[in-house]
């Protein structure tokens, strides 16, 4: 079984434009300790599974939360906009909230562009 976010991963590899900005800086859960920006840190918020009256369907809606690091503000968004693309060729896939932030610590200070992904997943 491949879980979502390891098919998500790779999926954000093979797009060129997201390897040109973070080459292989895609970590799961938290950012490693002095980690070169820029980078993306991804996470599962959620999973709404899909059940009938028979059961669980194998169906679920999980919500894959994708976080674009930089201490450019600039550089934070066309990273963010290069995820969002490929995202956008990711099967049944929708980006439905994207947010701002600033971070005061670490020093330097970042920007980080929060994507919201909502996605249909087959799980086996």
């Amino acid at each position: 079984m491949e879980f979502l976010e390891v098919s998500v991963r790779a999926h954000l590899m093979a797009d060129r434009t997201v390897l040109e900005l973070v080459d292989t800086r895609l970590y799961p859960g938290a950012l490693p300790q002095r980690v070169v920006y820029p980078a993306i840190r991804y996470q599962r918020v959620d999973t709404v599974r899909v059940y009938s009256k028979a059961g669980y369907e194998g169906d679920s809606r999980p919500r894959l939360q994708i976080d674009c690091w930089s201490p450019n503000y600039l550089e934070a968004k066309r990273l963010a906009e290069a995820v969002r693309t490929a995202m956008s060729r990711y099967p049944y896939a929708e980006c439905v909230d994207e947010q701002e932030a600033y971070e005061h610590e670490p020093e330097p200070p970042l920007y980080r562009v929060i994507l919201d992904f909502i996605l249909w997943h087959r799980e086996e």
